[in-house]
């Protein structure tokens, strides 16, 4: 790390330029620079992104139905306060109510969809409920604060997947 001078009209700044990194220091017109260097993905970051590129397959072959149904419980979704303190508000995107379904899945019978190819992923998927209100009622989604019995569209992810 290396100390920087300012210009006389430049106070201080932060931020990267380039190749370099600069950080605020509390003296007045100098600040320190550092060269940015790209972080290497790790073994953790692919297994993540193997298991979002899955879901996202399935994801696909969701039916329509099943997808607008978890639109209409995304605002309660979102309404809901977030176990991790840093991140503030949940999101209203249905992918991620399905993410969270799919780890809470995942998490309930000691399943990895890792270690299967797809066609047997969506076989697993057969023994998760298949409709919201399901869902809701076996405890994968908590219970919303509107009537939810009309939530009965079925995924059909063993329909849509033609292997």
């Amino acid at each position: 790390m290396a100390k920087v001078q300012y210009p006389a009209t430049v106070l201080s700044y932060i931020g990267k330029i380039g190749s370099g990194v600069y950080y605020r220091s509390h003296g007045r017109g100098f600040g320190y620079v550092r060269q940015w260097v790209v972080p290497t993905p790790s073994e953790q970051n692919h297994l993540y992104g193997n298991k979002i590129h899955n879901l996202s397959r399935i994801w696909y072959f969701t039916a329509e139905q099943y997808k607008s149904d978890l639109r209409i419980y995304a605002p309660f979704w979102a309404s809901l306060d977030y176990p991790v303190e840093f991140l503030k508000k949940r999101s209203s995107n249905p992918f991620s109510i399905f993410f969270h379904i799919f780890l809470k899945f995942e998490e309930n019978f000691n399943i990895n969809f890792l270690d299967f190819p797809l066609s047997l992923v969506i076989d697993e998927f057969s023994i998760l409920p298949h409709t919201i209100k399901d869902t809701i009622d076996q405890g994968f989604l908590p219970i919303p604060d509107f009537d939810y019995s009309e939530l009965t569209n079925n995924a059909l992810w063993e329909v849509n997947y033609n292997g």
